[in-house]
């Protein structure tokens, strides 16, 4: 592995991804909108725009009276149910503190810009043309919002069999079992783990088990970027990062070391915020996992 690969977050697709990506194209009907696709999804949704992650666009609105804005309180509407929330405030957010679910991976409410690399969080706003992005769309006075629109649900099905066409399926062997934020997206969207809408690609990689308290399985990770952020971003420890590009993308150590044998400090953190079974503890009896807010 060359040095300059790592860390380095533009992201190419390779001819297979280029393949399935088309398939998505001709679900959607209409353009993406939020934050381009940056870090996450196996097949294609890992930086389409071809830009180094520092430099891809986001679409932010406000001007200089936002902050003001953000401290007014305001009445909306998901899913025919009555909210108060902050102006400014992410759709996805709003909706899981009200106890309205939407399927999410990659999103971090910490986290100044979202990734948007999941394309998971679809929903349908009144008065849009298109389906949103929920966790860059910020609510409005008098928004109404609908999660089980048909276009947001078929682009969110779409993604998530996406992801799952890459993923191990030996659930009754992995350790999140039951406890897998993979599973209950499936759950939720109406599909089936063993999807047979696209052709399976799998890696095979060896799991890493050279941790005293954690294993990684690069296979069973959906490049969410949560692990990497905890570990560069709020803990500044940059053990891990994200290395290669295209169907090779994946989080290791500096020069590909056993995270073992890295400057990994043990903190577990990076296990605590997985949403899958990629990150998990050795010992089932160890604190309960839980996925970041």
């Amino acid at each position: 592995m060359r040095s300059s690969d790592y860390h380095h977050p533009t992201r190419y697709l390779s001819q297979r991804e280029s393949n399935n990506f088309g398939i998505l194209k001709r679900e959607r009907k209409t353009s993406f909108r939020g934050a381009i696709p940056a870090e996450a999804g196996i097949h294609f949704f890992k930086n389409l725009s071809g830009f180094p992650l520092e430099f891809t666009p986001y679409l932010i609105r406000g001007g200089k009276d936002t902050i003001q804005r953000q401290m007014n309180n305001i009445s909306l509407t998901i899913d025919g149910k009555k909210i108060k929330a902050k102006e400014g405030d992410k759709i996805l957010w709003v909706a899981l503190k009200n106890g309205i679910y939407i399927p999410n991976l990659c999103a971090i409410q910490e986290k100044v810009q979202p990734s948007a690399s999941c394309r998971l969080c679809f929903v349908e706003v009144e008065g849009e043309n298109e389906p949103v992005v929920a966790c860059t769309e910020p609510v409005r006075e008098g928004m109404v919002i609908n999660i089980r629109g048909k276009n947001a649900l078929r682009l969110a099905r779409t993604s998530a069999e996406l992801l799952i066409a890459s993923h191990p399926l030996d659930c009754g062997h992995c350790l999140k079992n039951r406890s897998c934020e993979l599973q209950k997206i499936a759950k939720h969207l109406g599909i089936k783990l063993k999807t047979k809408r696209f052709r399976r690609l799998e890696r095979n990689l060896p799991a890493d088990k050279s941790s005293a308290l954690f294993i990684y399985d690069p296979n069973k990770c959906v490049l969410c970027g949560k692990c990497v952020w905890v570990c560069q971003e709020k803990l500044g420890i940059g053990a891990i990062g994200f290395t290669r590009r295209g169907f090779k993308r994946m989080v290791s150590t500096f020069q590909d070391k056993p995270i073992g044998e890295s400057t990994c400090g043990q903190c577990i953190e990076c296990v605590k915020v997985c949403p899958v079974g990629s990150l998990a503890f050795k010992d089932k009896n160890f604190p309960s996992q839980k996925v970041a807010k």
